[in-house]
Order: structure tokens, then sequence, then C-alpha cells
């Protein structure tokens, strides 16, 4: 797209990102091409957490552990796992706590947490899985 004469690219891409699909090979084109990516679902997809350790989300021992560490909520790291990589968050709830929750927190995972959360948290792509 990027070599074609004349091409628009976007300012904007919005994909599944969360800490159970980070999808640093794409996070990494789109910066080259000078795209920001916002989250789609960035706290993963409850609808489809199960117990089986496939897909915990929030309820991750790995995600818990690290909230306690903080001083954070679970959505507040898996929201801080994705804003230390310059990607747009915007998460969904009707919940006024948790949207003030959401919005009011200081991003401080340090960068050994962080790669903790990137190398610990099993990859699966929850917001249109091939068998749902």
């Amino acid at each position: 797209v990027a070599g074609r004469r004349g091409a628009i690219l976007p300012a904007v891409n919005q994909v599944e990102t969360h800490i159970g699909w980070h999808q640093p090979s794409l996070r990494a084109a789109m910066r080259d091409l000078g795209i920001t990516v916002v989250a789609y679902t960035p706290l993963g997809n409850p609808a489809v957490y199960d117990s089986s350790g496939r897909a915990e989300g929030m309820s991750s021992k790995l995600v818990t552990d690290m909230a306690d560490e903080a001083g954070l909520t679970p959505a507040q790291v898996m929201l801080n796992f994705l804003l230390a990589q310059d990607v747009v968050v915007i998460p969904k709830s009707t919940t006024p706590s948790r949207i003030r929750s959401n919005l009011d927190f200081d991003a401080r995972l340090s960068p050994a947490q962080l790669a903790r959360l990137a190398e610990g948290t099993p990859q699966r792509r929850l917001a249109n899985p091939r068998n749902r």
C-alpha cells in the first residue's frame, strides 16, 4: 500500500488486541506505516473465558498476581499492558465505577512485568474464533 502512488493510508487500524492476543508483528507493521493501532476488545471477551486455561483474561493468575503487585485492578493491568505498547484502548463498560477505574489509574507496570505478561499469557483470538 505504501508504495502505491497516491495511496492514502488510514490514520488508525482497529483490530482485536488484548493481553491474550497482542499481535506484535501486526503492531510492528502498523508502526512502520505510521498507523496507530486501536484495540478492539482491549479487555478480551469475557463471554468466551473458560476454566480450561485457554482464555482466562482478568481471572488469569498471572494478571491477578500482577494486579496485586502493582496495586492495580486486573482490568488496569490489561489496559496498562497495551498502553505501554502505544496501543489506543477504549474499554467497554456500562458500570460507572468500572468506567472511572478504567480511566483513572497510573500506568506503572515495569518493563520486567510487561515482559512477563507478554511471555506468560497464552495467545488466543477471542472476538471471532473460527468455531464459535
